[in-house]
């Protein structure tokens, strides 16, 4: 099952809190799913990070669920993403996640948050990393390195083709 969260509207309740904490100590695969803002997350994604942190790291795990991360920066270099994977990856460390890889995209804003069936060919290497990560998530294997890679040749400068 399918379980997605909008980390700004969880942060506003305690409630809405406490729902992220649960479907997190629920999940089986946890994908945060982020927007660059100049080489890191957003304040209210780091706010989370903080928040979940401090409640789940000093917490026995039930079971070691596993962490990928998806930053998408609209600079067309893939490389601007590397600090905000870094950073997710040390979250996921510091929460007993298991760290199942992260993908870099460069030039996210030539997908225009139109769904990648519509977006065309020039999306064909952002479509095939998601499969590939998708099938071996699913065979409860870490994403293979072919599937990080073609993410981050998505951008024009980092190897984008048509």
């Amino acid at each position: 099952m399918l379980i997605r969260f909008s980390i700004q509207r969880s942060l506003i309740s305690k409630g809405g809190i406490d729902t992220l904490l649960q479907a997190l100590n629920e999940a089986d695969i946890i994908i945060l799913a982020s927007p660059l803002y100049a080489d890191s997350h957003h304040s209210g994604v780091i706010a989370a990070m903080e928040l979940i942190r401090a409640r789940l790291s000093d917490k026995p795990r039930i079971n070691r669920q596993k962490m990928v991360a998806i930053s998408n920066s609209g600079f067309p270099e893939s490389s601007h993403n590397d600090l905000s994977l870094s950073i997710s990856r040390r979250f996921a460390v510091e929460c007993g996640f298991e760290w199942a890889g992260g993908f870099a995209l460069g030039g996210g804003e030539s997908i225009g948050g139109q769904p990648l069936e519509k977006a065309g060919r020039r999306v064909r290497n952002v479509r095939k990393s998601l499969e590939l990560a998708a099938d071996a998530l699913a065979n409860g294997e870490h994403p293979p390195e072919s599937a990080v890679a073609l993410m981050r040749c998505h951008s024009f400068r980092d190897g984008y083709t048509f």
